[in-house]
């Protein structure tokens, strides 16, 4: 059983890969704001200067950035600054997650390191090609991050699409 989960799981790796990318692509909030900690951090790495306001910046934007992946991959009726939207939206995130099977985590952890495989591949690709650290940390925190953080919610069912 093990085995014929991991197969089907190799199988939907890049699949899950395309879906977060069309995801992340079709909303443009998303990418707006990982341009945030992507600009912080090629600023960080270029003039040396690591200011604590810096992190809580990139990690703010982060968390905000779950949280509309969270409230559009859901199309919540609500108002997204509602308390009750969040409340409703939350139940349903919980129920989701924990109706999961065994074999669905098997399926997800597969999917995931195929997936973590693929984008430490594309990391790569990007630090070959390109000599400015700054660049390089722009364009990672920009595309790789933000594709990591969506994956892992539409593994544990967060977001759905």
């Amino acid at each position: 059983m093990c085995i014929q989960i991991a197969k089907s799981s190799l199988l939907s790796g890049p699949q899950l890969l395309m879906r977060v990318i069309v995801f992340y692509a079709a909303h443009v909030q998303l990418i707006v704001l990982s341009v945030v900690p992507s600009s912080v951090r090629a600023y960080q790495i270029h003039y040396q200067y690591n200011p604590l306001i810096f992190e809580i910046i990139v990690e703010a934007s982060r968390l905000l950035m779950v949280l509309l992946a969270v409230y559009f991959g859901n199309m919540s009726p609500g108002k997204i600054y509602r308390v009750q939207t969040w409340k409703s939206l939350f139940q349903k995130l919980i129920s989701r997650t924990s109706s999961m099977k065994n074999s669905d985590w098997i399926q997800a952890v597969v999917s995931y390191m195929l997936l973590m495989a693929i984008i430490g591949l594309f990391n790569l690709i990007i630090g070959s090609f390109i000599t400015s650290s700054a660049l390089v940390y722009f364009i990672k925190n920009i595309t790789v991050i933000p594709i990591t953080l969506l994956s892992v919610l539409k593994l544990i069912r967060w977001i759905s699409f």
